[in-house]
This record gives C-alpha cells, structure tokens and sequence, in this order.
C-alpha cells in the first residue's frame, strides 16, 4: 500500500510568504535602524588667531650717505651750533697779547682780523702775517679771508691768491699773504701790530659728488667763456 505524500494546500505558500514577510520586515528594522543612526559629529577645526605681524622699526634714512643738501653743522654742541643771532667758532689766542676778531658795525658782514706782529712790507715781495688767532671753523662751512676794502686803496698790499681758504679741520694760526706792489720805487710799507688788515666770513660748503658721463646737457650758451656776452 503506497503512502502518498499529502501535501496540505498552502501550508508551504504560508511558510514562504512567512519567510518573505520576515526578510521583508528584517531588512525594514535595519533600514530603519541605519536611518536612525546619526552621522558622527565631526568637530569644527580649530582655528588659531593669526599671529600678530612682527612690526620692523624702519630708522629714517640720512642723508649722509647720499647727496647732501645742506652743510652739515654740529647741533649737539651748543658751542658751534647755530643761533638766531648768528653761529658759534672756536677761537684760541696763539699770541698772548692776540686781538680777537671783531665786526666794524652791527650790519657788517665779514669779521675784522688783527695783525699780531709788527711787519715792514718792501716791494715786491711776498709776506706772510701772523693775526695771532686760530680757529675751529664750523663743519659744512669753510672761511674765506680777504682784503679788508682800504687795503686797494689805501695801500700798495694785495694779496696774490686774491683770497685765502681756512678748512673746519685746519687748526694752525690764522694768516694773511700779501705782497708790496709799489712801482714808484723803494718805499716799503709798515703793517703795525694791532692794524685790522683782513677780514673774513664762513661760506657754507656742501659736499660735491661727482657722476662721471659721456655728454653734458646743451644749453644756449655752450662753450663759450672769457668774455663771449661781450663787455
């Protein structure tokens, strides 16, 4: 006697569709289970505060190293340095019985200087002459030291390099040259101690830097010199 199998209609349709909704309803919790899972919190960066910038001190440029302008006077001596009223010099007596220098009047603009010595002056030769003093002539500045106005006239001295030139480092006593230029014949001319026979006045020298060039610029006048306006 054969045994059937008996199947019972549905029952594996059930267990699948059983199956089914059991896979369908697991995969829905983990659906909703990684739907509820919060993404991690990320931490902002942290950011540092920009670091203060490093502040260079710029020293103000001199000028010293570059073209001058202005003659470079001592201002932290108040020695030398300038006034409204006018500019300190050292002077120094190198004959004790020296006359400083003076000005004639209250608007004169060059210092009188003195003969410190007693000099007879023949024709035709040239004398050097002690005015007794020597100076610190301010830097910057230079001193010129010419004829005192009645020398031309006055008396047959000139002095034959029209001028002298004291430098702010020279530091020797103070002189005057001057020559006899009497034609008329042997009259010599006497210079007293005491007898103001130059004056002299700071002029104000600035440094001169050179720059070497192939060519000048033109100008109307050009090379001409010696006289080319005419008389």
């Amino acid at each position: 006697m054969e045994l059937e199998n008996t199947v019972q209609p549905g029952v594996e349709e059930n267990k699948v569709e059983e199956t089914h909704t059991e896979e369908t309803h697991t995969e829905e919790h983990k659906a909703e289970e990684v739907g509820n899972v919060q993404p991690p919190t990320e931490e902002p960066p942290t950011v540092e505060p920009p670091k203060a910038e490093e502040t260079t001190t710029v020293e103000p440029h001199t000028a010293e190293a570059d073209t001058p302008s202005q003659p470079v006077v001592n201002t932290e001596n108040k020695e030398t340095a300038p006034t409204a009223n006018g500019m300190f010099m050292k002077v120094k007596r190198v004959h004790k019985d020296a006359i400083l220098p003076t000005y004639g009047t209250e608007g004169s603009g060059a210092l009188d200087f003195y003969a410190a010595e007693d000099v007879t002056v023949w024709e035709e030769r040239t004398y050097r002459i002690g005015l007794g003093v020597a100076l610190e002539v301010p830097v910057g500045y230079v001193l010129q030291l010419v004829p005192r106005s009645s020398m031309g006239v006055d008396t047959p001295l000139r002095m034959p390099n029209s001028m002298g030139v004291i430098d702010s480092d020279y530091r020797g006593e103070v002189a005057a040259i001057y020559v006899n230029d009497e034609t008329k014949g042997m009259i010599p001319y006497q210079i007293n101690k005491g007898d103001r026979i130059a004056q002299g006045y700071l002029v104000a020298t600035p440094k001169i830097n050179l720059v070497e060039v192939e060519e000048l610029s033109d100008t109307d006048r050009g090379d001409k010199g010696f006289g080319s306006t005419g008389k």
